[in-house]
């Protein structure tokens, strides 16, 4: 029983760390898909509607 345990709570903690690793990977990449996405005309137009279509892939995978 006690051996269970000890694998339920590193489980647990595994998934718990693993959750804060995809924050740090989230939040920079919706920053640089969004700077490109509106930036005032400092990318091509096409550019910035692939950086649109990929902000919304990468929410919606997230």
């Amino acid at each position: 029983m006690r051996h269970e345990y000890t694998e339920a709570v590193q489980t647990i903690r595994h998934y718990a760390n693993l959750r804060f690793a995809l924050f740090s990977i989230f939040f920079p990449v919706i920053g640089g898909v969004g700077i490109v996405a509106f930036g005032k005309g400092q990318f091509d137009m096409r550019a910035a509607m692939a950086a649109r279509v990929a902000g919304f892939v990468v929410i919606a995978i997230f």
